[in-house]
């Protein structure tokens, strides 16, 4: 039996532009993020260096996606018509409970304090956290702003938040 803890780089490929809740403001390709997984994994040897290992964690999957948008606005200070850049950022809270049922092979028992292993698995993650927020903020120029209910003026503003609902209710991945 060995508890475990690791640190996740998270890297996304996508192509929506859009999800229920969510407010379409262009399409997002990639993103990234990065969080921790804490887990156990219990072994049980077959054969001489060979293990069947079946790991129960908690994996925090969650990013950022961000796209640019550009688009014309009146100045009303001046009269121009100047590009205004503003960044749309959707932030995801995703969590995990994942299993991942594997074979690993032992190279080197003695390999600086410990045996140097091989591993090959499957990994199922069914989520148990899956939030979300959207946030439009004014990257320039910097006198531009929002202008909100009751006339409140700001340079950031979030324009959906709540739960992913069309999120699968199973991950399966290769380890």
């Amino acid at each position: 039996i060995h508890p475990k803890i690791g640190f996740l780089y998270n890297i996304y490929n996508s192509d929506f532009s859009q999800f229920e809740n969510s407010v379409d403001c262009g399409l997002f390709k990639s993103g990234s993020g990065t969080g921790w997984l804490e887990g156990i994994a219990v072994e049980y040897e077959i054969s001489e260096g060979l293990y069947l290992s079946t790991y129960f964690a908690l994996a925090d999957r969650s990013g950022s996606f961000s796209i640019n948008n550009y688009f014309p606005s009146r100045n009303l200070e001046t009269g121009n018509v100047d590009t205004v850049h503003t960044k749309n950022e959707l932030e995801t809270s995703i969590y995990f409970l994942e299993i991942q049922p594997d074979l690993r092979f032992v190279i080197d028992d003695d390999f600086i304090n410990g045996p140097l292993r091989i591993f090959g698995g499957f990994r199922f993650g069914f989520p148990i956290t899956n939030n979300f927020s959207q946030i439009e903020s004014i990257v320039s120029p910097t006198n531009a702003v929002f202008i909100g209910k009751d006339n409140i003026r700001t340079q950031e503003r979030t324009i959906s938040s709540g739960k992913i609902a069309n999120m699968n209710s199973i991950e399966a991945g290769l380890s």
